[in-house]
């Protein structure tokens, strides 16, 4: 997440900057972290062509998890019948990103965006009162 903060800093920061900024380099990741006393244990950085490689994570539309007693009527239905909406990915799915504030909005996205496609909870779940209490629910 510090790298794409810096990219969005860097920039918006640039007058008339075009380009995302090159966002993997040897030679600043080798300042990222003290060296160990044991050099032969220190962290040791994948290079710039296989982090590159790395598949790009597409990101999906999201849709907002009602508190019991407060969705729409209907809504569940609805939300089943819904195909999956790719909201960023490789394939030219992506936001604009003209201005500061599109920018600011983009890292949002990348932010809030789920890690796993991993259920955590179950429809079952999210419709019970109890679940919401639980500690580190919404």
């Amino acid at each position: 997440m510090r790298f794409l903060l810096f990219a969005v800093a860097t920039f918006i920061s640039t007058p008339g900057y075009c380009q995302v900024p090159k966002m993997w380099d040897d030679a600043a990741m080798a300042t990222l972290e003290v060296p160990l006393a044991e050099a032969a244990a220190s962290p040791k950085f994948p290079p710039p062509d296989y982090y590159y490689r790395i598949p790009v994570r597409p990101i999906y539309k999201s849709y907002v998890v009602y508190a019991p007693g407060h969705e729409p009527p209907g809504f569940l239905d609805w939300l089943k019948q819904q195909e999956p909406v790719v909201v960023w990915d490789d394939a030219g799915h992506a936001p604009s990103l003209k201005t500061a504030a599109d920018w600011i909005r983009a890292g949002e996205i990348v932010f809030d965006s789920p890690i796993s496609f991993d259920v955590d909870a179950s429809v079952v779940e999210v419709r019970d009162p109890v679940w919401f209490r639980k500690p580190g629910r919404l």
